[in-house]
């Protein structure tokens, strides 16, 4: 009878120690996933920086080409375009303006991005470090209860003992 009881007491101990263990390397695991997410949302808003970048460079060529073949097709008709308060360079400058505000939405825009990206690599650190705190609680949960199994086992055994000397 006693030696069931102390393997009883063992096979409990040694379960709840390793399902601790387990408990503790899922957290790990996890916090793991979640700090990689972290890396690549702020690869991604780095990426979003050199994005807007070259998509302001290539709005540059484009409107240049515009305003190039815009001055081509004015001379063409035989319109002057570089008398000051005459349409057609009025005309270029409005191109130039909405061009600029058209610069200032894309940066906007992109600023946003950015920053809704490294507040995801924030949320996903935060995830992360939270992923292994909830482990290691599982893990103390674990060895409390390992604890117990021992308290109760002994307490048992004690019990047994004392009964069989009275």
């Amino acid at each position: 009878m006693e030696a069931i009881l102390i393997a009883s007491t063992a096979v409990a101990v040694a379960s709840s120690i390793k399902a601790g263990q387990t408990a503790e390397a899922a957290g790990k695991f996890n916090g793991t996933i979640q700090d990689r997410n972290s890396d690549i949302a702020k690869k991604e808003a780095e990426n979003e920086e050199q994005k807007l970048k070259w998509n302001l460079a290539r709005f540059d060529d484009r409107f240049d080409d515009l305003q190039s073949q815009t001055r081509v097709a004015l001379n063409v008709s035989g319109v002057q375009t570089d008398r000051i308060g005459e349409t057609p360079l009025l005309l270029l400058m409005e191109n130039a303006g909405e061009a600029e505000l058209e610069k200032e939405f894309m940066t906007y825009n992109s600023q946003i991005a950015k920053e809704q990206k490294e507040e995801e690599s924030v949320l996903f650190s935060m995830q992360a470090d939270l992923a292994r705190m909830e482990g290691r609680a599982v893990r103390d949960q674990y060895y409390a209860q390992a604890g117990q199994s021992l308290l109760s086992g002994g307490s048992s055994y004690y019990s047994t003992q004392k009964g069989m000397s009275a």
